[in-house]
């Protein structure tokens, strides 16, 4: 059995609660494309976007997206630092949106079950959460789901958009995205984009990331 056995659940209610992140959409939800692409978001043009790699994953990024101090339990943390929130609270605590990539294992879960539980402790950990929307799709060939939540904390208003990914050797790969409900409409594309260029690196059974 692998020692960082969900530690997704606790690495997202870190940082929601040192962020003061949270999600939100009042009741009302767009259509969703989960099949963005980075050529899609920008027009055709991909060339602004960087690759980062790591030893065990990539992702691209569009300008502005800079990789910041990852707390324990997090593989990897990249914040928006072109992002301008209007919520006056979300401007105070100096909030940007942000994407946290965490390593887990599904234990022998079912993709869906280890989504309900995630999804229990995500709940938990805050209050007035309302589920979105989830599906199915497929990442870098992986197969994996989405979730929408929403909710208000510190007296702002988020939305959090989390994908769960099939790694290797049965472990997860849990990518989180989260920003103010007045930006929301204008980075799902984006955070969809980013998610779809996700590609998780090949290693042996019994290796370490």
């Amino acid at each position: 059995m692998k020692k960082y056995i969900f530690l997704a659940m606790g690495g997202i209610c870190l940082l929601i609660i040192g962020f003061g992140v949270g999600v939100l959409i009042n009741g009302h939800v767009d259509s969703f494309d989960t099949d963005q692409s980075v050529s899609q978001v920008v027009s055709g043009d991909a060339s602004s976007w960087k690759t980062v790699e790591k030893n065990d994953f990539s992702l691209m990024f569009p300008v502005g997206w800079e990789e910041g101090n990852a707390p324990m339990g997090v593989s990897a943390l990249y914040v928006n630092t072109q992002d301008e929130p209007n919520d006056p609270e979300a401007q105070r605590i100096n909030f940007q949106s942000y994407l946290s990539v965490i390593l887990d294992t599904f234990n022998g879960m079912p993709l869906a079950d280890y989504m309900e539980l995630l999804k229990t402790n995500f709940t938990s950990s805050v209050s007035d959460m309302t589920a979105i929307d989830e599906d199915y799709m497929t990442i870098g060939g992986r197969d994996s789901m989405y979730h929408v939540a929403a909710f208000e904390q510190r007296n702002i208003r988020f939305v959090a958009l989390f994908f769960v990914i099939s790694g290797e050797n049965n472990e997860s790969w849990v990518l989180t995205f989260n920003t103010t409900e007045d930006t929301w409409t204008e980075y799902k594309d984006t955070f969809f984009a980013i998610a779809n260029t996700f590609h998780v690196e090949v290693r042996e059974e019994g290796t370490t990331p």
